[in-house]
């Protein structure tokens, strides 16, 4: 199955979910990028973006893109959004 008809499989699924509970579905597709360096993808998109890795094994993980975000009610109301706090 190609990567594309794979993702409009997904999504159609996603969508009966949707319609028969009411609420929103979150659709994913991972997909093997041979020969691309994945920090590099991640450093070369726009935030937001996330990169894993497992040096020891040889496992690198670059994603990008956000299905939701939640911010803090107080920090809207202090002109602040998401980006302005550091959370360790």
């Amino acid at each position: 199955m190609s990567d594309r008809s794979h993702l409009e499989k997904r999504i159609a699924q996603a969508a009966a979910r949707a319609a028969v509970s009411g609420r929103p579905s979150v659709v994913t597709v991972a997909a093997r990028a041979d020969g691309a360096d994945p920090l590099a993808v991640a450093l070369g998109s726009d935030p937001p973006f996330a990169y894993w890795e497992m040096p020891d094994l040889g496992v690198s993980f670059a994603a990008r893109g956000e299905a939701h975000r939640i911010a803090a009610v107080a920090l809207r109301q202090a002109g602040m959004d998401g980006d302005d706090v550091d959370v360790r």
